[in-house]
């Protein structure tokens, strides 16, 4: 038989405690044994999973290397994912693939992530996951739903300083643009041109810069669009494409808003050196500038490069239409019927697609209307919600406000109804006392009864009360924040606050200083303070300080008071004062 004891159960009274833990080696050991695997599964489950692990090293590879970050998450077996492991994982193979140039062709795996992490709190996974379903959307053409995502997603980071932050505003003034929202796209570029991940980073700003340059010609402001361009021309970091882009809308700035054809073919020529060939948006802007010049026949055969090089439905209208514009100068004037029906089918195809997008976003927008309408409806809640707190919180404090002030008025009730109490009994034991006096008739007993006047009692019951009142008043905190100054005895009271107490002593002992001045009409107001400061137990040095005079000029003010003061009062005061 094994005996196990634990030291809680040692004492006089545990052998029913020593009985029960008394268990054959039989049993002990296979407990033993599930005690053991018990705590090892415990150890196990403290631990990371190792596709937590992967997920994780994933996330750390990712900014740095994204197809390292895509091999790792190919390694894992998705199906097996649950919760937030499958909402990460979800969120990194969006981004790695994305990162990838990858094209998103569903919106499942973002959905995933944007369900976990949810849109009520900000975080980086809840923003980022928002961020990459717009890109899903916007590779996708559902514009409207991108727009949904991104702008949720510029809620939710939880700091603005975050490159991601900026790149949703960025895709953000794209799709704006795409749907000819100029003022809202321009927003967004500013906002994006602001943020931190432009601080410093040249390719990002001349990136910025042309698309805030491009908006800003959509706008009319053709200055500032100039300039803006002018700035990514400058712009040494930034790649070939992006320079070529901007000498052809420089070239179409000049030609249709500045009328300057020269400085036109000036851009156009370096950027048919830089690219090396010519586009057929470009040709068509030569035809258009050879075309005012007259030169026809140049003019003619740029037009059909354009239509050569180019299926952009927009781009052969135009070449269409300029054909069909100088056909009459080149002998031509069979060929202008078909030049013109070919511009007009042109012209009706792109009015069909225009339609066609304008029923698509009327669809997508009365979904976002409808969701809109969902979110104003959960803010309308919200905005109810705090109101109706913070009614309940006023109502609160009012209702504290008003107990706190009725407790205070029923102290002071309190306080006046002891002293009317304290008054009353003080003039029915004055009236006694002249009914005795007249009934004497030896002096020396009639100066016996007057020692033992019973009036004197009642003013030791005003000293008592006005000592209990004077203790619950600031003025004791003040004067325990100046003790080292009253007990030095170097420095005096301020004057200002001098006053104030004076004042606060002559409205605590307005009942004893009347009775103190009818019965010795000697006294001044600085004698009756010191009487005041006296009967509160004020030692020397605190009466100096509070009258702003000498610890001297005190004792001889004592000494003062016993000339002024009748036997009686003077009495009174010397028994009724002691130190605090």
């Amino acid at each position: 038989m094994i005996r196990i004891k634990y030291p809680r159960f040692i004492g006089k009274n545990s052998r029913k405690s020593d009985f029960l833990l008394r268990l054959p080696s039989s049993v002990l050991r296979p407990l033993s044994s599930i005690l053991c695997l018990l705590s090892i599964v415990l150890l196990l489950s403290c631990g990371k999973s190792p596709v937590r692990e992967q997920l994780e090293r994933a996330e750390q590879v990712m900014e740095t290397d994204s197809r390292a970050a895509a091999l790792v998450l190919d390694s894992i077996d998705s199906s097996v994912l649950r919760g937030e492991e499958a909402a990460l994982y979800a969120l990194l193979k969006t981004q790695a693939d994305y990162k990838s140039r990858i094209r998103l062709t569903s919106d499942s795996l973002p959905l995933i992530a944007t369900h976990f992490y949810g849109t009520k709190r900000k975080g980086y996974r809840a923003a980022l996951s928002q961020y990459y379903l717009g890109c899903a959307f916007g590779d996708m053409h559902c514009d409207l739903d991108a727009i949904d995502a991104l702008l949720r997603a510029t809620m939710l980071f939880p700091d603005t300083t975050n490159k991601y932050f900026a790149y949703s505003l960025f895709e953000l003034g794209e799709l704006y643009m795409n749907h000819h929202m100029q003022e809202e796209a321009m927003e967004a570029f500013k906002r994006n041109r602001l943020s931190k991940a432009c601080d410093g980073d040249s390719v990002n700003i001349g990136y910025v810069d042309y698309n805030m340059g491009l908006t800003a010609a959509y706008m009319g402001q053709d200055s500032l669009s100039d300039s803006l361009f002018q700035c990514v021309i400058r712009n040494t970091q930034l790649p070939q494409s992006c320079h070529t882009a901007t000498y052809h809308q420089l070239a179409k700035l000049y030609y249709y808003h500045f009328h300057d054809a020269a400085t036109a073919w000036d851009y156009i020529d370096k950027y048919i050196r830089i690219k090396g060939t010519e586009t057929g948006a470009v040709s068509v802007l030569k035809a258009d500038i050879l075309s005012d010049k007259k030169e026809y026949f140049s003019a003619y055969e740029n037009y059909k490069n354009a239509l050569q090089n180019s299926r952009d439905l927009y781009t052969r209208c135009t070449a269409y239409k300029g054909i069909a514009k100088i056909t009459p100068f080149l002998n031509r004037s069979d060929s202008m019927q078909y030049y013109i029906e070919m511009y007009a089918a042109s012209l009706d195809s792109i009015y069909y697609i225009s339609r066609q997008k304008e029923v698509a976003e009327i669809q997508r927008s009365h979904v976002i209307e409808i969701h809109d309408k969902e979110r104003a409806a959960h803010e309308a809640r919200i905005h109810w919600i705090w109101a109706i707190a913070f009614i309940c919180f006023a109502f609160l404090t009012g209702l504290a406000a008003l107990l706190i002030d009725r407790k205070r008025k029923n102290e002071i009730l309190h306080y006046e109804n002891k002293l009317n109490d304290i008054k009353r009994r003080h003039i029915a034991k004055i009236t006694q006392g002249e009914e005795d006096d007249q009934r004497q008739t030896d002096l020396s007993s009639m100066s016996e009864n007057q020692k033992n006047n019973p009036r004197f009692s009642v003013q030791k019951e005003r000293v008592n009360l006005y000592r209990k009142q004077y203790e619950q008043s600031d003025w004791v905190r003040y004067f325990q924040a100046h003790l080292l100054e009253i007990r030095e005895g170097q420095k005096y009271m301020e004057e200002k606050d001098s006053g104030k107490f004076m004042a606060y002593l002559h409205l605590l002992f307005t009942d004893i200083f009347l009775d103190m001045a009818i019965e010795n009409s000697s006294l001044t107001n600085q004698d009756l303070e010191y009487c005041a400061m006296s009967l509160l137990g004020f030692e020397t040095n605190h009466i100096a300080y509070c009258l702003r005079v000498g610890a001297n000029s005190c004792h001889s003010r004592r000494y003062r008071l016993k000339e002024r003061l009748s036997s009686e009062w003077f009495s009174f005061l010397m028994d009724s004062s002691s130190k605090k």
